[in-house]
């Protein structure tokens, strides 16, 4: 039988999750989940789970899959430009080996059991309709166009494939919120909220501390705006 490559020693040799990142993967790979809502506060890290994520599942199951970030612009300068806070490159955290080519052109990675990872914006949604992705990310979906989601769910439904929205608070007249009031308590979906209060590291240390923000509210930062990037209000500055 082929070892799956989304176990432990794959996670560990080029990312591990943090202690409050390990229930989403829990959530997909051991309990099957195959729609998730991630709303988490500014900083927490979302991208970092989620491109992992979709890496590892798509090395499992080969077939087509989604990066997608509100616009194009965004979605190179977080996922295709991106680095996280050690300096490594989003698209280093696949193993090379497992990498036949990537086109700066299109903006994907294709591995080499077949699959491919399209990196692009949810306001090109014109352009992925007839598309059939079997696992689509949604980062930022406060600020995506809410039509990409509504065309892309017949395929998912269709094909069994799943679908993780992530994102950071910003009032209540945006998709994310939709999402969340409508599947908070439904047990098909695994929803979860993670403000600066819940996030913490290995060694048990804030990954925001309340100095940090109490700097920035020293230095003009809106308490609103506070509530909302830092404590996932949905009441913040909007």
């Amino acid at each position: 039988m082929t070892k799956s490559l989304a176990t432990p020693t794959v996670i560990k040799s080029r990312w591990f999750p943090r202690p409050y990142q390990r229930d989403l993967f829990d959530a997909f790979f051991v309990q099957g989940y195959k729609r998730m809502l991630r709303v988490a506060h500014r900083r927490a890290g979302k991208d970092h789970e989620a491109f992992n994520l979709v890496h590892m599942a798509a090395l499992q199951r080969p077939g087509l899959y989604f990066y997608l970030l509100p616009t194009n612009g965004q979605a190179n300068s977080v996922i295709w430009q991106g680095r996280g806070k050690d300096g490594t490159a989003f698209l280093d955290y696949i193993p090379k080996r497992l990498i036949e080519k990537k086109s700066e052109v299109t903006k994907r990675i294709h591995l080499i059991n077949g699959s491919i990872i399209c990196v692009t914006g949810s306001n090109n949604y014109e352009v992925l309709i007839g598309s059939n992705p079997l696992g689509i990310v949604i980062s930022e979906t406060q600020s995506s166009d809410p039509q990409c989601l509504d065309y892309m769910r017949p395929v998912l439904a269709e094909n069994g494939g799943w679908l993780l929205c992530n994102g950071t608070c910003r009032g209540r007249n945006n998709v994310l919120y939709d999402l969340f009031s409508a599947n908070e308590d439904n047990p098909d979906w695994f929803v979860t909220v993670k403000s600066a209060k819940d996030t913490k590291d290995w060694d048990g240390s804030p990954i925001i501390t309340k100095k940090d923000i109490e700097a920035e509210i020293k230095a003009g930062m809106p308490p609103s705006l506070v509530d909302q990037e830092f404590y996932c209000s949905w009441d913040g500055f909007g």
